[in-house]
């Protein structure tokens, strides 16, 4: 069974190079600005939950003594939306704030998951799809949601060209 991403007992020269890992893959927002930004400045923790057969880590969210994001990485490639996260309830009952990603990675949408960590002290950050954004922000009906989408008509991520493997 996968476990959840425990990000927040990294050393700094951790963060560090998964920081250069992730932009030698090209991943150069996101998760990055997470750990730059969040992380690796002590402004929060992140835990992040990769596998939707993960239960809620309710013991290692409890030992956190400073702003926490708890990150469902449901944009794999193959998002399927809440009912398929074993997590989505208790996480959404955890949360004090929730903030449900489904377009473009862009570094004022993480500074702003971060500073609502420094607010409320747990954000539930869902990273999904633009189909199942929607779906997402109602399932969790949280009265403190942050629901970013693209426009309509545009989807997330961008559709591949036929043939392209990347």
């Amino acid at each position: 069974m996968t476990r959840p991403l425990d990000l927040e007992l990294s050393t700094p020269d951790a963060i560090r190079h998964l920081i250069a890992r992730l932009h030698g893959a090209g991943c150069t927002t996101g998760l990055p600005d997470l750990l730059r930004d969040g992380v690796l400045t002590g402004a929060c923790g992140l835990v992040g939950i990769p596998a939707r057969d993960l239960a809620f880590p309710a013991a290692k969210l409890a030992t956190l003594r400073k702003p926490t994001i708890l990150l469902v990485a449901d944009d794999d490639g193959a998002a399927s939306g809440p009912l398929t996260w074993r997590c989505a309830k208790p996480a959404g009952r955890w949360a004090a704030a929730v903030m449900v990603h489904g377009a473009g990675a862009e570094p004022a949408h993480y500074r702003a998951a971060i500073k609502a960590a420094t607010l409320a002290q747990r954000v539930l950050l869902v990273e999904t799809d633009s189909r199942h954004a929607m779906a997402w922000a109602r399932f969790l009906a949280h009265p403190r949601t942050l629901l970013v989408r693209t426009p309509e008509g545009v989807q997330h991520p961008a559709p591949r060209p036929p043939g392209d493997l990347h």
